[in-house]
C-alpha cells in the first residue's frame, strides 16, 4: 500500500505558495488602481451642478420673453434640453462608477477571506511535513496544500475580477465628470443668455407700454 509522502506534499505545497504571492501582488495592483480613483474629483462638479440647479429653479420663462425675445426662448429651451441630458448621463456614469466600486469592495474582501484560507491550510500542511519525521503517508498534508492552492487560486480569480471592476468604475467616474463639465458649461451660459434675453424683453416690453401711452 503507497500513500502521499512529503516527496509528493512538498511540490504541491510549493505551488500554493506561489498561488498566494501571486494574489498578493495581484492585491496590490488592485490597491493601485482604488488609489487613482481619487485623482478623478467630482466634488467640485457637483457643487456647481447644485448652484446651477438652485438658479435655475427661479429662471421663469416671462409672457414679455415670450413675445419679445420668442427665437431666443425657443433656443434657450433647446439649450436646456441638452443641458439636462448631460446632467442625466453625468449622474448614470457616476452611479455606474460606485455600483462597480461596491463589487470591486466586497470581491477584494472575499479574495482577502479566500487567502486567509489558503494561509492557513499551507502552514498546516508545513507543520505536519516538519513534524513527519517517520516517514507515515500525508493524506492530510496533501489535502491542505491541495486545499491552499485552491484557495489561494480561488482569491486570485476575485481579485483579478476586483481590479478589473475598478479599472470599468474608473472610466466611468471620468465621463461623469466630463458629462458634469459640459452641463456645467451649458448651465452657465443658459443662466446669462437667460438673464440678457429676461433684460431684452422686459425693455421691449417697457418701450411699447411707453410709445402706447
Amino acid at each position: 500500500m503507497s500513500g502521499p509522502k512529503a516527496a509528493d506534499v512538498r511540490p504541491k505545497l510549493r505551488r500554493a505558495v506561489e498561488e498566494i504571492q501571486r494574489q498578493v501582488n495581484q492585491a496590490q495592483s488592485t490597491a493601485e488602481r482604488l488609489s487613482k480613483m481619487d485623482s478623478v474629483n467630482l466634488n467640485e462638479c457637483l457643487t456647481e451642478a447644485n448652484g446651477i440647479a438652485g438658479s435655475l429653479q427661479a429662471k421663469e420663462v416671462t409672457a414679455a420673453m415670450n413675445k419679445y425675445a420668442s427665437e431666443e426662448v425657443a433656443s434657450l429651451s433647446s439649450q436646456r434640453s441638452e443641458m439636462e441630458a448631460q446632467y442625466k448621463r453625468a449622474r448614470s456614469e457616476q452611479a455606474q462608477a460606485e455600483a462597480l466600486l461596491n463589487e470591486s469592495r466586497q470581491l477584494h474582501a472575499s479574495a482577502e477571506q479566500r487567502l486567509q484560507n489558503a494561509v492557513r491550510a499551507a502552514e498546516s500542511a508545513l507543520a505536519g511535513l516538519n513534524s513527519n519525521s517517520t516517514g507515515w503517508y500525508l493524506y492530510e498534508e496533501q489535502e491542505q496544500a491541495n486545499q491552499a492552492r485552491a484557495d489561494a487560486s480561488e482569491a486570485l480569480r476575485m481579485e483579478r475580477r476586483a481590479g478589473d471592476k475598478v479599472r470599468e468604475a474608473l472610466e466611468h467616474k471620468k465621463k461623469a465628470k466630463s458629462a458634469f463639465e459640459n452641463a456645467n458649461k451649458l448651465g452657465r451660459q443658459y443662466i446669462k443668455r437667460f438673464d440678457s434675453a429676461c433684460k431684452v424683453a422686459a425693455d421691449l416690453e417697457n418701450a411699447a407700454r411707453i410709445a402706447e401711452e
